[in-house]
């Protein structure tokens, strides 16, 4: 995580982005990186009968989710 700080850090630099913007911006990044290397370490959720994918289908003007499995 600190490479890809250190990487925004510096393009902000180059850019001359303003510091206030570069340090919400590295905030930003050190939670998106957090949260993919803590999701990314878990198995996928399997589908089975009866439990919903997460597909959605437009019926009625709204999004709906649907009971079908994979």
């Amino acid at each position: 995580m600190g490479r890809s700080r250190d990487v925004l850090r510096a393009q902000s630099a180059a850019w001359n982005i303003d510091e206030d913007v570069c340090d919400a911006a590295v905030l930003l990044l050190s939670e998106l990186v957090t949260n993919a290397v803590r999701h990314a370490a878990r198995p996928p959720r399997r589908s089975g009968p009866g439990l919903p994918t997460g597909r959605r289908e437009r019926e009625g003007g709204s999004h709906q989710m649907t009971g079908k499995s994979k």
